[in-house]
């Protein structure tokens, strides 16, 4: 039974790895200066500014 409490860890542990980065993105703007979002986004705006930051990015 240990063992199988292990497996269901596992999954856990990668689903919070996985959670942190993606909510929090840094854009740089023309400025210069850096605008971070922050998890309070939905997941639809969180898509949409992912797509402007890499947009962004290539312009810089």
């Amino acid at each position: 039974m240990g063992a199988v409490a292990v497996k269901s860890d596992r999954p856990r542990v990668v689903t919070k790895r996985r959670a942190p980065p993606p909510p929090v993105l840094f854009v740089q703007s023309g400025e210069g200066s850096f605008i971070r979002y922050s998890s309070s986004l939905s997941e639809e705006n969180n898509s949409q500014t992912k797509v402007n930051a890499l947009n962004m990015i290539p312009r810089f």
